[in-house]
């Protein structure tokens, strides 16, 4: 017996397979990019690099955060880092995964263990608890 699961944007028909498996496949690009050869996944705190241009001058600025979340297929994909700045306020910046203005992004730390494709949760929590994953 056939069964057809939709596999990365094309559908696959595959004998004897359980949909439970394709809905693993989908979901693994919902929490792990690749970056200039780099494996990122939601959880990491990471150093992002990007070309800020202030007139006519270009510097690299650095943001560093937890990576929230990642969403959208190929093109279109963007991820978004967390970060709480001065006065314990939470920034968040977001690119796309594509962008000329990325010049690097360096993994700091890797999570224990993360369940969760959005760590949305992390914008309610106060203090240190909010950046321990």
């Amino acid at each position: 017996m056939l069964k057809s699961c939709l596999v990365l944007d094309q559908f696959v028909r595959v004998p004897e397979l359980d949909l439970r498996s394709g809905f693993i496949v989908l979901f693994q690009g919902m929490i792990s990019i690749e970056f200039k050869g780099k494996s990122l996944h939601v959880g990491d705190t990471v150093r992002v690099s990007s070309n800020v241009i202030e007139g006519a001058k270009t510097r690299i600025q650095t943001f560093e955060g937890i990576i929230i979340s990642i969403r959208g297929r190929d093109v279109n994909q963007t991820f978004t880092v967390r970060r709480i700045g001065a006065k314990n306020i939470g920034v968040e910046r977001s690119w796309p995964l594509n962008s000329t203005t990325l010049v690097d992004i360096v993994v700091v730390k890797n999570p224990k263990k993360v369940r969760r494709s959005k760590l949305y949760f992390l914008r309610n929590l106060v203090g240190k608890m909010s950046s321990a994953i």
